[in-house]
């Protein structure tokens, strides 16, 4: 559960869908002239090219499962599990933590929509 808490504030960081973050490579964290690391990718829904600066906290997590076997066998940036299985254990975690509402792995792109939209 720690993995999906952890990759779902990834998401809540960085506003990419689950297919975005599934897809992501080490490749595409990239150096700006400013010195920052960003995320160059496509969106998979509107293969629109996007360029998202990686915050701290999500570059914490990047650091963390940089060298998972999960994300190194498949040359991942992050080690996933199926969609289902995330929103199985994000509502697992929303019950541990007494909060009654319920919320989706896209519930992470939207809290990026409403909280970061001026950011960067």
């Amino acid at each position: 559960m720690e993995r999906v808490r952890d990759i779902f504030v990834f998401s809540c960081y960085t506003g990419l869908a689950y297919i975005d973050v599934m897809e992501l490579t080490k490749d595409r964290i990239l150096k700006g002239i400013n010195g920052n690391l960003w995320i160059h990718t496509k969106r998979a829904k509107t293969n629109e090219t996007v360029k998202i600066l990686l915050l701290p906290k999500a570059k914490e997590i990047v650091q963390k499962y940089k060298d998972s076997p999960e994300s190194v066998a498949k040359g991942l940036l992050l080690p996933l599990y199926a969609n289902q299985k995330m929103n199985s254990y994000l509502k697992t975690i929303m019950k541990i933590c007494e909060i009654p509402k319920s919320i989706t792995f896209h519930s992470a792109r939207h809290t990026f929509a409403t909280t970061f939209r001026n950011f960067g």
